[in-house]
């Protein structure tokens, strides 16, 4: 990206014009490093903030995250029957820790108290 600049009168002369644009090209191309850097940085953490928010509050209220869960792909298959368009709006739950989340949770054994058994017990 090239940056237009007008010096109305030539004091310094014409190597100082050079020098400037020389400058702000350098500068221009360390911005566009350090955007190329910051771009997956910042991926990640929107990423990171977006399970730790689903996480959160699966575990305050497991019954209820999964409820907008299943609203939610059940919007995006309404969309996507009244649209042409193939695209999905809830990439968030084809994840693949999203799969070992469930299966985790799948295999943790419930916690039922037992009922006292029948017949009375001894005597």
């Amino acid at each position: 990206m090239e940056v237009p600049i007008n010096i109305p009168n030539n004091q310094h002369g014409p190597g100082m014009v050079e020098f400037v644009t020389k400058d702000l090209m350098q500068m221009d191309r360390e911005l566009e490093s350090v955007d190329a850097t910051l771009a997956p940085i910042i991926t990640r953490y929107r990423e990171h903030k977006r399970r730790r928010n689903l996480l959160a509050g699966f575990a305050a209220s497991p019954v209820e995250t999964v409820k907008e869960i299943v609203m939610a792909h059940g919007a995006a298959v309404r969309y996507e029957g009244e649209s042409m368009e193939v695209g999905r709006e809830t990439d968030l739950y084809s994840d693949p820790w999203v799969t070992d989340a469930i299966l985790k949770y799948l295999a943790t054994p419930p916690t039922v108290p037992q009922a006292p058994p029948k017949g009375g017990g001894p005597n």
